[in-house]
């Protein structure tokens, strides 16, 4: 999701975004917080193995977001089995060359934690009556 809370329109000339993640082996467990975002203070983004890296804007000029416009963007990825951690970074260039950096990092359920949860829908679901 890309907002402007700003009272000008927001022209964008370039807008990028990478896809890193991060494995069971590596140790980010002190840094999850309540609801299951990472803190990003401390994570090195090169650090990180870099799944993809695209353009928004590919075969665009720009994109322009008018004052309190949200506009939503997304994509589909697969990751590897042991992924804990995604970290998206995006780069947004304006016409006036003003670069602007957002980074999120969630946290990936593990395998195991999937298969109790569709377990736990499939048994739901068996037990519920026929309507």
């Amino acid at each position: 999701m890309i907002k402007n809370p700003g009272s000008i329109r927001l022209d964008i000339k370039d807008f990028t975004y990478e896809l890193h993640y991060a494995l069971l082996s590596d140790d980010f467990s002190r840094q999850i917080a309540k609801d299951s975002a990472i803190k990003n203070d401390n994570i090195k983004i090169n650090d990180l193995p870099c799944l993809l890296k695209r353009s928004w804007l590919k075969g665009w000029d720009y994109m322009y977001l008018d004052p309190g416009e949200r506009s939503r963007l997304s994509f589909l990825a697969s990751l590897p089995e042991e992924v804990t951690m995604v970290v998206v970074h995006c780069e947004f260039i304006d016409t006036n060359a003003d670069v602007e950096l957002v980074t999120k990092a969630y946290t990936v359920p593990s395998v195991a934690a999937k298969s109790d949860a569709r377990h736990l829908t499939e048994t739901t679901e068996e037990k519920a009556p026929n309507s």
